[in-house]
């Protein structure tokens, strides 16, 4: 989910995914016939009634919106209303969807993440957003748009740590991370956690200040040094208490 959706956006009915080559997607990477037809009888009864083969990953030559280690996501339709479906890869290490549908539950009930619709065995239909991934939104984003949306990722980070739920991939979050007029939402809870030590607020600052592409267009002016920064995450990461966040927020003029 990291680009703008056009204003009119070709939707296939649900069928075409039996098709060659689009079945790939249904069964990717390689699934027998009884797993597709079981997946499309799943799918059914989701009520996708309708899928677009739209995005910037690439998949046998067909668009999706991503791809990760344990689904693909694409662009589809219930009810008349876009969402994006996951679909879980016949090769992940997870059998079901079911941990991560209960991990973005979990999100969502502190509201954060996108708002999950429904979920079986293979699949998870959830809210789309329409929007860029940050290290694209961030070339053209004005000073005060920048320091908005950083502080409100990072609130979203703190609350996160806050109810102990670790995301697990921030530390790359332009993967992770999509912006829609100025609001962040954060994705992909595939690889979330709320048993190992959590690590949202102190992931995304040194993807944003210290360790990336990124960290070289927002401190141009060199006002953040890393030896500061570096001294209070290590504070907060031994005690995550408001008052450690807050001293972080401060330094970075949030």
């Amino acid at each position: 989910m990291d680009l703008l959706l056009p204003m009119k956006q070709f939707f296939h009915p649900i069928s075409k995914i039996l098709e060659k080559p689009y079945v790939s997607i249904l069964g990717y990477p390689i699934a027998t016939k009884n797993q597709i037809e079981s997946r499309y009888t799943e799918i059914n009864h989701l009520g996708i009634e309708a899928i677009s083969f739209f995005g910037n990953t690439k998949i046998n030559n067909i668009s999706i919106l991503g791809k990760g280690h344990n689904g693909l996501i694409a662009l589809a339709k219930k009810n008349k209303k876009i969402v994006a479906l996951k679909i879980r890869r016949v090769d992940s290490q997870q059998q079901t969807m079911n941990r991560e549908s209960l991990l973005l539950k979990i999100a969502n009930d502190i509201n954060i993440g996108p708002n999950i619709i429904e979920s079986s065995k293979n699949f998870i239909v959830m809210e789309y957003i329409n929007g860029e991934i940050i290290s694209k939104w961030i070339d053209d984003v004005s000073y005060d748009d920048f320091n908005h949306v950083i502080k409100t990722i990072l609130i979203d980070c703190y609350i996160l740590d806050k109810y102990n739920i670790d995301h697990g991939e921030l530390n790359n979050a332009s993967k992770h991370i999509i912006i829609s007029n100025n609001h962040p939402t954060i994705l992909d809870f595939e690889n979330a956690s709320v048993t190992r030590k959590v690590s949202n607020v102190t992931s995304v600052i040194q993807y944003m200040y210290i360790r990336s592409s990124i960290s070289k267009k927002v401190n141009n002016d060199g006002k953040i040094t890393n030896e500061k920064l570096i001294e209070l995450l290590r504070l907060y990461k031994n005690n995550n208490n408001k008052k450690n966040f807050t001293r972080v927020l401060k330094f970075l003029n949030l």
